[in-house]
């Protein structure tokens, strides 16, 4: 589906036809909710509990988990020396 889209797009900017630009821009709408609803479908595979309770659960799903939410953090701390630098 992302193939499509880029061909789609390499097509409309080089015809500059309306017609070729919907076409990708309704591709490019239906490819974000098909990338979004898989990242949900993830997410909740990786949260799921099946009615278990932390303790309970297989070590490696317990790792999974904690390894996502290390990855979504937005720490910026190794450009810290360089920013007050004088």
């Amino acid at each position: 589906m992302i193939r499509k889209k880029q061909k789609l797009y390499n097509r409309a900017r080089r015809s500059n036809g309306q017609a070729d630009y919907k076409k990708f821009k309704d591709l490019r709408e239906a490819t974000k909710k098909r990338l979004t609803l898989a990242h949900d479908k993830h997410l909740l595979d990786l949260l799921k509990t099946d009615e278990m309770d932390f303790e309970t659960r297989k070590p490696t799903e317990i790792k999974r988990f904690w390894t996502y939410i290390r990855s979504k953090r937005q720490d910026d701390v190794a450009s810290l020396p360089w920013r007050y630098q004088r």
